[in-house]
């Protein structure tokens, strides 16, 4: 079942990411693409793309965001 946002993403349900609870205080949760959420980044990509361009044209500034550190 997929999980909500207080637990999660729901992209768990669907077998996307992988999610990992760390024993730790304060609580520490990862997410990992699984193979079939990889799959989905050639679909995020483009509809990425075309939000930045909406707000390129709306005069917003879009903010870079750094790839994840692999672990």
């Amino acid at each position: 079942m997929a999980e909500g946002p207080r637990n999660g993403p729901h992209v768990c349900g669907i077998d996307a990411a992988h999610r990992k609870v760390h024993a730790e205080v304060p609580p520490r949760v990862e997410y990992f693409l699984t193979d079939h959420g990889r799959t989905l980044k050639q679909l995020l990509g483009p509809l990425g793309g075309l939000g930045t361009e909406r707000m390129r044209r709306e005069g917003h500034e879009a903010v870079e965001v750094a790839a994840p550190v692999a672990g």
